[in-house]
């Protein structure tokens, strides 16, 4: 059923959703028999009756200290809100070999809304001003909602700080008593619409009312000023690029700035891509470790005056974080797939992504098998790699959803090392762990894969250089910007190679707004030829050799890309 099939909620049970509303944005008492009406209904209820209200009025803070003074100290506080955590990673960002100013402002940016992060675990605290009286006080409660980390400060009147985004930028701050959203510009558009806030107010309702004495008990107790436990939330994307971009390098922080010891508890769900966290982070082995079960909410502690929910956040791969990743796997037992070290291999070493379904290159059937046989008619020594799926090396609840598509990509990489005539030096990796690809990746002197995830797996864990293959649409953003460009120290800038459009990509479903997901076209013979030219005279060195390989330029519209592109007529 969807929502426009099901009946609307009753008069009286959206009065009793809107006075425990009222009463928690006021901070008072809740009414028990409203709490037993709002607590047991459903999901889509709540946040229908969330949706019914009128919509926050959005407020803009004016968070770039070039626009002028701040108008007030509020604004001033968001402004100092907005800052690297700690001095160590403020070095750091000094020291980044970003690829132009553009790419460095960028990162800096998302990196300013992250920092908060660092100093909530420094201190064991997280502060925040009422806008209206400048009260501060420490944060009361926290949860996890679709991803979004809610914290609810008790000052005066309910102040709730979100953040959102999957490397927890700090979104704006919303007073209920106002209903006004004050709005930090952190380009989360989704989030902070009217449909966003809707869906975690909604369940942020159920929740107080369900858990209505604890509520009580933090009321009456206040703003507490006492350090507290950290739980750090590591994440639970079922997405390894996630968590090696988005949540590893929130930790990876914390450990450069040596605030790991601070962190009391560590809470995951979901798949572990890369092994159980305290095994990628020993610095977090003295921590208690605990798995939860994905949900809507992720809650371990509601309305605890002990606990402090820090969500492990962040958007830079830094060199260090790399390097343990690499430690990581290779510190791991074999699982008997083939890997560098048990594998006689030729160089160079190339690495060619697969995909299927959406941004794919709709001729690999046939033009994979070109590629590699003019590489290898060119270098005899090659060896040739065909990614897809690799399966987490820990829990995994990732992989049966995409059984068809695992299997599907496990065919053609098989049809396509047949149809190389080489297969002594054709390998596919489809079906390896994630354990293999690492260790591969490392090993690689040049690469070939489509824009996303396909391409982090071995463009963020490797200096070789590539080419990422796209749809025309990504031309309208810089090169140093794009997916894939900016987000790991040891990356080179790859080359973009726009493909021409064979038919639009599948999405997952009516919400999808992912962009650049044509399939396309492309000639394998030519991308071959350019594979050549980037691996030049490095075509015999490994990762270490390799520290200060050179930028490659984006391949433009034009002459160049012309003969890259096979154009389909008819």
């Amino acid at each position: 059923m969807t929502g426009a099939d099901r009946p609307a909620i009753a008069p009286s049970v959206a009065e009793a959703c809107e006075r425990v509303w009222n009463a928690y944005a006021s901070l008072r008492p809740l009414d028990a028999d409203d709490c037993a009406v709002v607590s047991g209904l459903a999901e889509h209820e709540v946040q229908e009756w969330a949706r019914a209200r009128p919509a926050a009025e959005s407020v803009k803070i004016a968070v770039d200290a070039g626009a002028g003074p701040a108008a007030d100290e509020f604004t001033e506080f968001v402004r100092g809100f907005l800052t690297y955590g700690t001095p160590e990673w403020a070095r750091k960002m000094e020291q980044w070999p970003f690829a132009s100013a553009a790419a460095r402002a960028k990162a800096e940016r998302f990196e300013r809304y992250v920092g908060y992060l660092d100093r909530a675990v420094r201190d064991r605290d997280l502060r925040f001003p009422d806008p209206r009286t400048g009260r501060e006080v420490s944060a009361s409660d926290a949860v996890q909602i679709f991803d979004r980390t809610v914290w609810s400060f008790f000052g005066d009147r309910l102040v709730l700080l979100f953040a959102a985004g999957a490397g927890s930028r700090a979104l704006g701050v919303l007073v209920p008593e106002e209903n006004r959203l004050y709005d930090f510009s952190a380009q989360l558009h989704t989030a902070a619409s009217a449909d966003g806030m809707a869906n975690v107010v909604g369940l942020l309702l159920r929740r107080v009312a369900t858990h209505r004495e604890l509520y009580h008990r933090a009321v009456d107790a206040g703003a507490t000023t006492a350090p507290r436990q950290v739980t750090l939330m590591a994440g639970r994307i079922q997405n390894f690029a996630h968590h090696l971009w988005n949540n590893y390098s929130g930790i990876e922080r914390l450990v450069l700035a040596g605030l790991a010891g601070n962190v009391t508890e560590v809470r995951s769900a979901g798949s572990e891509f890369f092994g159980p966290v305290a095994e990628v982070f020993p610095e977090l082995a003295g921590a208690t470790q605990q798995r939860d079960r994905r949900g809507p909410s992720w809650d371990p502690h509601p309305f605890s005056a002990d606990h402090l929910l820090v969500p492990a956040g962040g958007y830079l791969i830094p060199q260090s974080l790399t390097e343990r990743v690499h430690r990581a796997m290779a510190d791991r037992p074999p699982t008997g797939a083939v890997e560098p070290a048990t594998t006689p291999f030729g160089r160079p070493v190339i690495w060619i992504g697969l995909r299927l379904g959406d941004k794919s290159w709709a001729d690999q059937r046939t033009e994979v098998p070109r590629l590699i046989r003019r590489l290898l008619d060119r270098s005899p020594e090659a060896t040739v790699l065909l990614d897809g799926w690799s399966y987490p090396v820990g829990v995994d609840e990732a992989s049966a959803k995409w059984a068809p598509a695992i299997a599907q990509l496990t065919a053609l990489a098989d049809r396509i090392v047949k149809r190389s005539g080489r297969p002594g030096q054709v390998r596919s990796l489809v079906g390896n762990s994630l354990r293999e690809s690492v260790l591969w990746a490392r090993e690689v002197n040049a690469y070939i894969a489509p824009l996303g995830t396909s391409q982090h797996k071995i463009g963020w864990l490797t200096s070789a250089p590539g080419i990422i293959y796209a749809s025309p649409t990504i031309e309208r953003v810089k090169p140093e910007l794009r997916p894939g460009a900016y987000e790991a120290e040891c990356s080179t800038l790859p080359r973009y190679v726009l493909g021409s459009v064979a038919k639009a990509g599948e999405r997952r479903d009516s919400r999808d707004r992912r962009g650049h997901l044509d399939n396309l076209h492309l000639d394998g013979a030519a991308l071959a030829d350019e594979l050549l030219i980037l691996l030049g005279d490095d075509s015999g060195e490994s990762m270490e050799a390799r520290r200060a390989a050179p930028a490659w330029k984006d391949i433009r519209l034009g002459r160049t890309l012309r003969s890259l592109i096979r154009r389909h007529r008819g």
